[in-house]
């Protein structure tokens, strides 16, 4: 029987397993598939049928499956943090790690005097004989948070441009969107603090088709536990869709038999637009069948939610409140006076450090080198350098006869 919250009983035992498994990792952070090792062997794996517990028994290997969705449960239940076994991905990348160039140790003699700009600041300060105005330029911000979901991890470079240009974020993945990944979309729209609209692309497939009916779902579950049904999100699947397929004429292909999933559901979907259901539409056919191509389809969408002239309209108006300032007003004699002597104390103050003759500095070679082992030592697969390839025969590295 289902809980108060949409969880059974059977649910939260399996979750709090898994969450004995965590704790005992005495991991901080770590994966599904490690926490998989920790459980192996285990004598105490729970068994369920429709009654709810139905038995103990060793963990094995075949488990993975289980533990895995059992993580997911325990994560939604609060029993085990979000970031600490995070979901694996697809579309997100590591930042270069900067490599700081080879130099030695050199100094100079210096007079430490400002450089020529900061100079020409302060001679423009002490020039200035007028109040001086500052002000705050117009600013706003984009209305909607964007985020495109695309069942196709082989379409990140064709789509990373577009959402870059409408400022969207970009989530590329194959199969099911996972847990891990629509917390983190939960979180980047909280911290936005604006309406998140999530767009969702897929195939027209039995299984494409109703995904975006679980993004929304999974969405729905995780800000009603986790953020008190405060998020300003919403979902739309943009394609493909039957009448999509028919307005751009796309041809269909096969699928696989063994794609079976909502079968019923899919066919009534598609039937209605005289299309095939034993067949299906992809989406790399917009590349051919939509003018400029999917990344043109995407922007259509993007764009009718993304003011790409609202920084040209601030500047505009800031520009006309600028001109409307009155003019400044001049500063007392008293006051221009004093600047005036300190100006003409700072220019001979230049004049005579100019005549100074300074000491010149020098370079010191030093001694130190970086430690690491040398891979000419250790034996490599490929080895440009010492024209080193594999065999055949040759799994780990290359044996060199």
């Amino acid at each position: 029987m289902a809980s108060k919250n949409g969880f059974s009983r059977s649910d939260h035992l399996k979750a709090e397993w898994a969450a004995q498994i965590f704790k005992e990792s005495a991991r901080t952070q770590t994966t599904a598939r490690a926490l998989h090792y920790f459980a192996l062997g285990r004598q105490d794996y729970p068994l369920f049928t429709k009654a709810g517990l139905a038995g103990l028994r060793t963990y094995v290997d075949s488990d993975a499956a289980h533990l895995t969705k059992w993580i997911a449960l325990a994560k939604r239940l609060t029993l085990i943090p979000w970031d600490a076994a995070p979901d694996e991905s697809v579309g997100e990348y590591n930042e270069m790690v900067f490599n700081p160039p080879d130099c030695d140790f050199s100094y100079i003699y210096t007079l430490n005097r400002p450089q020529f700009y900061e100079l020409s600041q302060l001679k423009t300060y002490l020039e200035q004989s007028n109040f001086v105005f500052k002000y705050t330029p117009i600013g706003r911000g984009q209305p909607y948070h964007l985020e495109l979901w695309v069942e196709k991890a082989t379409m990140d470079s064709i789509l990373r441009p577009v959402c870059a240009k409408r400022g969207a974020v970009l989530v590329t993945f194959k199969g099911h969107c996972s847990w891990g990944a629509v917390w983190k979309a939960c979180k980047r729209a909280n911290a936005a603090d604006r309406p998140a609209l999530m767009f969702y692309l897929s195939d027209l497939d039995s299984s494409g088709f109703r995904m975006g009916v679980e993004l929304s779902e999974k969405v729905a579950e995780i800000n009603d536990h986790f953020y008190g049904g405060l998020l300003d999100i919403r979902v739309r699947r943009i394609g493909l869709t039957p009448g999509q397929v028919v307005d751009f004429k796309i041809p269909l292909v096969d699928r696989k038999s063994t794609e079976s999933a909502n079968n019923e559901l899919f066919k009534n979907y598609v039937e209605s637009y005289d299309l095939n259901p034993t067949k299906k539409a992809e989406l790399d056919a917009l590349e051919r069948y939509y003018p400029g191509g999917v990344a043109a389809f995407v922007d259509h969408w993007l764009s009718s939610f993304y003011d790409s002239e609202l920084g040209q309209r601030c500047d505009r108006v800031t520009s006309e409140y600028v001109r409307s300032i009155p003019e400044v007003y001049e500063l007392p004699e008293n006051v221009v006076s004093c600047k005036r002597k300190i100006l003409a104390c700072l220019e001979d103050l230049i004049r005579l450090e100019d005549d100074l003759e300074v000491p010149q500095g020098r370079e010191i070679g030093v001694n130190l080198e970086p430690k690491t082992s040398d891979p000419d030592e250790e034996s490599w697969l490929l080895d440009i350098q010492n024209d080193i390839s594999p065999s055949q025969e040759d799994v780990d590295f290359a044996v060199v006869e």
